[in-house]
Formats: C-alpha cells, sequence, structure tokens
C-alpha cells in the first residue's frame, strides 16, 4: 500500500487555492481535479486529494468524472486513507459521472485531508477526476 499527496504540487494535480476565510452562513466548496495517469493509484494505495482545515465541517464529497477509467477498478471517498464516508466502492468507467455524494457530516478538529483510496482489484491508470467537497465553518471557528 502506497500513499500520494495530490495536493502539494508534487503530482499532476490542479488545486483550486483557498479563499483568504470562510464567512459566518456560509457553504462553499474545496474542488481539486487529480490526474491518476500521472499517479496510479492500485489496490489499497491511497491519495490525498484535498486539504481541509481545522475547524471546516465537510458536509459530503463527490467527485465528476472527467477522464474514465477502463481497468474496471473503484474508489472510496473518506476523511481517512482507510474511510469511505462519502462513497463506498465507487465505479470510476463512465465519464461524465457523478460518483460518492453520500452526506455524512464530518468535523475536522485539526488541519487534515480528503482521501481517495483504491479499493478493486485493478488499478486505476487513467482516471481524470475533479474531486469537490462542500464545507461550512464551524461557529466558533470563524
Amino acid at each position: 500500500m502506497a500513499s500520494y499527496d495530490f495536493t502539494n504540487g508534487s503530482i499532476e494535480g490542479q488545486m483550486v487555492p483557498r479563499r483568504a476565510a470562510a464567512e459566518e452562513n456560509e457553504v462553499f466548496i474545496r474542488r481539486n481535479i487529480v490526474d491518476f495517469s500521472k499517479q496510479n493509484l492500485t489496490t489499497s494505495d491511497d491519495a490525498k486529494v484535498l486539504e481541509i482545515e481545522e475547524g471546516l465541517i465537510v458536509k459530503s464529497v463527490y467527485g465528476r468524472i472527467i477522464t474514465a477509467d477502463s481497468g474496471g477498478g473503484t474508489i472510496d471517498f473518506g476523511k481517512t486513507a482507510s474511510g469511505h464516508e462519502w462513497g463506498d466502492n465507487q465505479a470510476v468507467a463512465t465519464q461524465g459521472a457523478i460518483i460518492g455524494g453520500t452526506r455524512s457530516l464530518q468535523y475536522y478538529d485539526a488541519d487534515g485531508y480528503v482521501y481517495v483510496t483504491g479499493v478493486a482489484t485493478a488499478s486505476i491508470t487513467t482516471l481524470k477526476l475533479e474531486v469537490l467537497a462542500e464545507c461550512v465553518k464551524a461557529l466558533d471557528k470563524i
């Protein structure tokens, strides 16, 4: 099992810069485009795909498949490398499909990440994915 970081520029990732500060009563999106043709994801590998700062509540995470993967692999979306709070065993073979999106409120009491983990027997080798997290800042952290 290997771990990769698509949030720090070391792998082809297009992290959308954070806004300066979250506003009270505002729902906002953290997003990134990750290209697994630049770094393949094999079974049980995990990848950090979004940075989430302390004090955020992540309501849901979902992905839009830009380029489908032809290998038959599937992925999870989770708060940890072994988590699947927002999507479990998601197929990635259909271009344009929206995957994940399970509503699971997760509070980040420290800086952290949203992870994608490879879960099926096939590697993820051609997937290009836009990952989006719907967030709100905890009131006591504003």
